[in-house]
Protein backbone atom coordinates (compact mmCIF):
# COMPACT_ATOMS: atom_id res chain seq x y z
CA UNK A 1 0.00 0.00 0.00
CA UNK A 2 1.19 2.89 -0.90
CA UNK A 3 1.72 6.49 0.94
CA UNK A 4 -1.07 7.78 -0.86
CA UNK A 5 -3.27 5.20 -0.56
CA UNK A 6 -3.12 4.94 3.38
CA UNK A 7 -3.64 8.49 3.08
CA UNK A 8 -6.65 7.67 1.24
CA UNK A 9 -7.92 5.96 4.06
CA UNK A 10 -7.26 7.68 6.71
CA UNK A 11 -8.97 10.51 5.15
CA UNK A 12 -12.48 8.38 4.62
CA UNK A 13 -11.93 7.44 8.11
CA UNK A 14 -11.88 10.93 9.69
CA UNK A 15 -14.89 11.61 7.34
CA UNK A 16 -16.41 8.87 8.94
CA UNK A 17 -15.54 9.60 12.30
CA UNK A 18 -17.10 13.44 11.89
CA UNK A 19 -20.55 12.11 10.01
CA UNK A 20 -20.86 10.03 12.83
CA UNK A 21 -20.24 12.06 15.53
CA UNK A 22 -22.30 14.67 13.77
CA UNK A 23 -25.57 11.90 13.74
CA UNK A 24 -25.06 11.81 17.25
CA UNK A 25 -22.26 8.92 17.76
CA UNK A 26 -19.80 9.17 20.50
CA UNK A 27 -18.02 5.96 20.85
CA UNK A 28 -15.38 5.19 17.98
CA UNK A 29 -16.08 1.14 19.13
CA UNK A 30 -19.89 2.26 18.11
CA UNK A 31 -18.96 3.85 14.89
CA UNK A 32 -16.97 1.29 14.06
CA UNK A 33 -18.98 -1.74 14.77
CA UNK A 34 -21.63 0.53 11.86
CA UNK A 35 -18.99 0.16 9.89
CA UNK A 36 -18.19 -3.31 9.88
CA UNK A 37 -21.66 -4.72 9.94
CA UNK A 38 -23.02 -2.26 7.23
CA UNK A 39 -20.24 -3.51 4.93
CA UNK A 40 -20.78 -7.35 6.16
CA UNK A 41 -24.60 -7.04 5.52
CA UNK A 42 -24.20 -5.64 1.58
CA UNK A 43 -21.03 -8.52 1.63
CA UNK A 44 -23.81 -11.02 2.58
CA UNK A 45 -26.30 -9.95 -0.41
CA UNK A 46 -28.45 -7.99 2.45
CA UNK A 47 -28.44 -4.80 1.91
CA UNK A 48 -31.90 -3.83 2.42
CA UNK A 49 -31.32 -5.23 6.10
CA UNK A 50 -28.93 -2.16 6.98
CA UNK A 51 -31.66 0.38 7.52
CA UNK A 52 -33.72 -1.01 9.57
CA UNK A 53 -30.68 -2.58 11.37
CA UNK A 54 -29.13 1.04 11.70
CA UNK A 55 -32.21 2.35 13.03
CA UNK A 56 -32.58 -1.12 15.69
CA UNK A 57 -29.44 -0.89 16.63
CA UNK A 58 -27.77 2.66 16.73
CA UNK A 59 -31.70 4.95 16.36
CA UNK A 60 -30.28 6.00 12.80
CA UNK A 61 -32.89 6.92 10.26
CA UNK A 62 -33.92 8.53 7.03
CA UNK A 63 -31.32 10.73 5.16
CA UNK A 64 -29.04 11.03 8.49
CA UNK A 65 -28.58 6.98 8.73
CA UNK A 66 -28.37 7.07 4.86
CA UNK A 67 -25.40 9.98 4.82
CA UNK A 68 -23.81 7.68 7.85
CA UNK A 69 -24.11 4.62 5.79
CA UNK A 70 -22.34 5.67 2.56
CA UNK A 71 -19.67 6.98 4.66
CA UNK A 72 -19.17 3.96 6.36
CA UNK A 73 -18.99 2.01 2.34
CA UNK A 74 -16.44 4.42 1.93
CA UNK A 75 -14.28 3.92 4.68
CA UNK A 76 -14.62 0.14 5.86
CA UNK A 77 -15.62 -1.12 2.19
CA UNK A 78 -14.87 0.95 -0.51
CA UNK A 79 -15.16 -1.65 -3.11
CA UNK A 80 -18.78 -0.98 -2.80
CA UNK A 81 -18.92 2.48 -3.38
CA UNK A 82 -19.82 2.34 -7.26
CA UNK A 83 -23.16 0.62 -6.06
CA UNK A 84 -23.97 3.53 -3.70
CA UNK A 85 -23.03 6.16 -6.63
CA UNK A 86 -25.02 4.55 -9.13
Amino acid sequence: MSAEDVGKAMGAKIAFYAVAKAAGMSESAKMDELASGTCSRIESGTPGEVGPWLKEEFNLEGDTAAKVAVMAIEFQCPEFKAQVRS
